[in-house]
């Protein structure tokens, strides 16, 4: 029996199926029966100490412009999952919605991309 891997990333349909690392993953981790879910990051949620995330089921596709297809909505319960793939451009992100990595100096914070008034990283740089 396949694993069930949830996969945060940049929305599908705008990725480059030839140079996408994550989509390479996608199809490697199909192709050995595992289960593929997608979910973008201002999709999760917190409840009860247990992260969820309202995502679909994917299939992917070596095909361009036909590359994957969705199932329905769903909330997941992302610590129920066998893997869950946190991968995005590299452009600096909310911590709310990722790990926050090391700075190089307490000066020199990233800015993120999607500030939000609840998030206690963004509102530390105000």
């Amino acid at each position: 029996m396949g694993l069930a891997v949830a996969i945060q990333m940049d929305p599908i349909d705008t990725i480059n199926i030839d140079a996408d690392s994550t989509f390479a993953l996608a199809l490697e981790a199909q192709a050995r029966g595992h289960a593929l879910f997608h979910y973008l990051p201002d999709a999760l949620t917190l409840r009860d100490g247990r992260l969820h995330a309202r995502g679909r089921p994917l299939e992917v596709f070596r095909r361009h412009g036909h590359h994957h297809r969705f199932g329905a909505f769903e909330e997941l319960d992302l610590g129920g999952l066998d893997v869950v793939l946190m991968r995005q451009d590299p452009r600096p992100i909310c911590s709310s919605s990722s790990p926050r990595t090391a700075r190089s100096s307490s000066t020199t914070r990233p800015r993120c991309a999607t500030p939000r008034k609840n998030c206690s990283y963004c509102a530390s740089r105000n």
